[in-house]
C-alpha cells in the first residue's frame, strides 16, 4: 500500500529559513537523468549511513530514466529523505531509479521496516524533504506494509516532456508567482518580462501554451496577441490573457483562448491551462448578443 507521506498543517506562517532560501534561490527546472542525481547524491549519503552503521546499497534501472527536476534541489531532497530514514536507525537501506505508473522515481527501501509506534514525528521529520520536492513540482510517498509499517519511501518527480507555458508579463514578481503556480501544477515554464523578450523567445521554441499580461509599456499585451495569431507557426498555441481590465471580449476578438481577470490564483489559472492543453478547448465564448 501507499499512503502519502504527511505534510505540516496549512496554517499562515511566516518564512522559515528554508522557505526564505528555496525563495532566494529559487527554482530552475532542468532535464535530469535520475541516475546522475543519485550519483551526485552518492557520497554524502554514504557518508550518513556509515555514521549510522547502516548498510547502503544502490540499483534498479540501468536506463537514464530522465526527469524535469532542479538538481540541487532533487538531490538535497534525497538527502534529506534518507536522513529521516536513518533517524530511524534501521540496519539496511537501498535505492533504486526506476518508473511507477510511467512517471520517474527513486525508490529508498529500509530493512526492517519501521513500526508506526517508532515514528511518532515522522510527518516532522520529512518536513524538509517534502517541501524540496513540492518547490519542483515533485512528490513524496510513504511506502507501507501491510501492518501499516513504513518499508520506505518514493520521490516522484515530473516526467521529462511535459507541456510547457510562456509567461508575458513585465512584473518580475508575478513571472515568479506564475513559475511557482504552474511547477505546482506540474507544468513547465519560462518567462518574458517584455514583448521583445517574448518574440525572441518564440523565435527559438514553441510553447504549448502562452500566458499574456496586458498592461505592458512599450508593445503592450494587444498589440503582442495579436502579432502572435499573425504567425502561421503560432496560430494553433493557446493563449490566455490574465489582466486587471475588464476586457474579455476584446482579448476573445483579438484571438484569445481564454481570459482570467487578476488576481489570479493558481487553482483557477490550472483549471483554464488543462482544459485548453486537454483538446477540449473552445475558440471562446459565443458571439455576444445584439
Amino acid at each position: 500500500r501507499v499512503r502519502p507521506a504527511p505534510s505540516p498543517e496549512a496554517q499562515p506562517r511566516p518564512a522559515t529559513g528554508l522557505q526564505a532560501e528555496m525563495a532566494t534561490l529559487g527554482v530552475e527546472p532542468a532535464v535530469c537523468a535520475l541516475t546522475e542525481i543519485v550519483q551526485a547524491a552518492k557520497p554524502p549519503l554514504l557518508a550518513l549511513a556509515r555514521r549510522h552503521g547502516a548498510e547502503l546499497t544502490f540499483g534498479g534501472d540501468d536506463s537514464p530514466s530522465a526527469c524535469l527536476c532542479d538538481r540541487t534541489l532533487a538531490r538535497q531532497s534525497l538527502i534529506s529523505a534518507l536522513s529521516a530514514l536513518l533517524s530511524r536507525h534501521p540496519r539496511s537501506m537501498g535505492i533504486a531509479v526506476g518508473r511507477h505508473q510511467r512517471l520517474p522515481v527513486v525508490e529508498v527501501t529500509v530493512s526492517p521496516a519501521i513500526a508506526p509506534g517508532e515514528a511518532p514525528d515522522w510527518g516532522r521529520a520529512l518536513e524538509t524533504a517534502v517541501s524540496l520536492m513540492s518547490a519542483q513540482g515533485g512528490t513524496l510517498e510513504t511506502l507501507l506494509d501491510g501492518a501499516g509499517s513504513c518499508r520506505g519511501l518514493r520521490l516522484g518527480f515530473r516526467p521529462e516532456r511535459g507541456p510547457h507555458i510562456l509567461v508575458v508579463d513585465d512584473n518580475r514578481q508575478m513571472l515568479q508567482l506564475y513559475e511557482r503556480y504552474l511547477t505546482s501544477g506540474h507544468l513547465s515554464s519560462s518567462t518574458a518580462a517584455s514583448s521583445v523578450e517574448a518574440i525572441q523567445w518564440l523565435d527559438r521554441l514553441q510553447p504549448d501554451a502562452i500566458v499574456l499580461d496586458v498592461m505592458m509599456r512599450d508593445v503592450d499585451g494587444w498589440e503582442l496577441l495579436q502579432r502572435l495569431r499573425s504567425r502561421p507557426d503560432l496560430r494553433e498555441v493557446p493563449i490566455v490573457v490574465c489582466s486587471v481590465l475588464d476586457e474579455p471580449d476584446l482579448a476573445y476578438a483579438l484571438g484569445a483562448q481564454a481570459y482570467v481577470k487578476k488576481p489570479v490564483d493558481a487553482p483557477g489559472l490550472l483549471s483554464v491551462l488543462s482544459r485548453l492543453l486537454g483538446g477540449n478547448s473552445p475558440a471562446g465564448p459565443p458571439p455576444a448578443e445584439r
